[in-house]
């Protein structure tokens, strides 16, 4: 049971990165730490992990929205 309350955790905070990625345009993994009281390794694993299902595009030190005009383009 401890396992599906922390998958929703899990859920929770990436919907969060998410809505604030949309707000901001860009998010940054330092600021997800203090935000979500999670460690660096955890934000990178939840970008990643968004990243694969393309919701986002993984940047140096964060994340942008697909489309960005930051966003490297493939050819």
């Amino acid at each position: 049971m401890g396992n599906k309350n922390s998958q929703s955790k899990i859920a929770f905070r990436r919907n969060q990165i998410l809505d604030i990625l949309h707000k901001e345009g860009k998010v940054y993994i330092a600021d997800l730490s203090k935000t979500f009281a999670a460690s660096l390794v955890t934000i990178r694993s939840d970008l990643d992990a968004l990243e694969g299902e393309g919701k986002l595009i993984r940047m140096a030190g964060g994340a942008i929205l697909p489309g960005d005009k930051y966003a490297p383009q493939s050819h």
